[in-house]
């Protein structure tokens, strides 16, 4: 009989990487592998390898346990289909170069690829998160991740290479890095993008678009993001003029977006013009340690009184509630 889960003691850590091929698409079925306990158990190979290797999964989750990223070039490797895989309150430290190599990675319409409640810790300036790149004319499509954590300091929290499809990212905290999400590829469509709730927190750039962005470009809405104590642009557009309702055409809104710059840079997007709102006071929050409940919960009850008409069902600004 199958196995459909397999459960870890806490405290437990293990030496060996944990790799599920299904590459030749032989019948894959469900799995759930769950740490147990508040002392979640630790993937921590002896060598460099990655500590999770997914090719080609369907209905797999993983929940509960901590990847150990010391050392390795990335600690997470995804490819191929991922129709209804999940990686549930998984941490991702001393993330030295990349937390999870995504290579043409697909989830399907209700079955997507979801990464929900994580923490990345990354611990240099090259560091990224999470790098999702096509290949085998594989794009990459139909991703959830929401509620998770990106502590730097680091280069960026999200990085799209060449053609990507369908991404919600929501509810996220982006702190301390270069670019909370960067987008790259010349000549390659990237549609179908809604950034709702996040809190972006001591980035340089938010969102960044490394070669500007271009007719290729398509479905991309920024709603209810909140921008902290940010160096440089919110969303950095390039040289050229961008008409923001076009570029979210078929989308939620652009609307309830808030920042403390003034901005008015030539090469950042105008994300404020409905119910958005620039040169906010300075925010305090509950707390400020990425482990807390609270974590960079805000104090100003406005970031929720401002919100008369929600997008996508929450009722205020950012990634938490005041």
């Amino acid at each position: 009989s199958w196995i459909k889960e397999i459960r870890i003691a806490e405290g437990i850590e293990l030496a060996e990487p944990v790799v599920m091929d299904n590459s030749a698409l032989a019948f894959s079925r469900p799995l759930k592998i769950i740490g147990e306990g508040n002392n979640p158990p630790v993937f921590n190979p002896k060598d460099d390898q990655p500590a999770l290797v997914l090719r080609v999964s369907e209905q797999f989750r993983l929940e509960n346990v901590r990847l150990q990223g010391k050392g390795r070039p990335y600690v997470v490797e995804l490819q191929g289909y991922m129709m209804g895989t999940v990686l549930n309150r998984v941490v991702i430290d001393g993330i030295e170069q990349i937390g999870v190599s995504a290579k043409g990675v697909q989830g399907l319409s209700g079955q997507r690829l979801t990464f929900e409640d994580c923490r990345f810790v990354l611990t240099s300036s090259s560091a990224q998160g999470m790098v999702f790149s096509t290949e085998a004319l594989k794009d990459t499509s139909e991703i959830t991740i929401q509620r998770c954590r990106f502590i730097g300091p680091g280069k960026a929290a999200l990085s799209f290479e060449g053609a990507t499809q369908s991404v919600l990212v929501r509810e996220n905290i982006f702190e301390q890095l270069s670019t909370g999400a960067s987008f790259s590829g010349k000549d390659v469509v990237q549609s179908g993008f809604h950034f709702l709730n996040n809190t972006f927190h001591k980035c340089e750039t938010g969102i960044g678009f490394r070669n500007g962005i271009s007719p290729y470009h398509e479905k991309i809405s920024f709603s209810q993001n909140l921008f902290t104590e940010q160096s440089g642009p919110e969303v950095s557009k390039g040289s050229g003029e961008v008409d923001v309702a076009k570029l979210s055409s078929a989308m939620p809104p652009v609307r309830y977006n808030w920042t403390d710059r003034s901005g008015g840079g030539s090469d950042e997007l105008d994300i404020f013009s409905s119910d958005g709102r620039l040169g906010m006071p300075k925010l305090t929050f509950v707390s400020a340690d990425p482990e807390s409940p609270d974590y960079l919960k805000p104090q100003l009850q406005e970031l929720k009184s401002a919100v008369k008409e929600p997008v996508g069902g929450l009722n205020f600004i950012g990634a938490r509630s005041p």
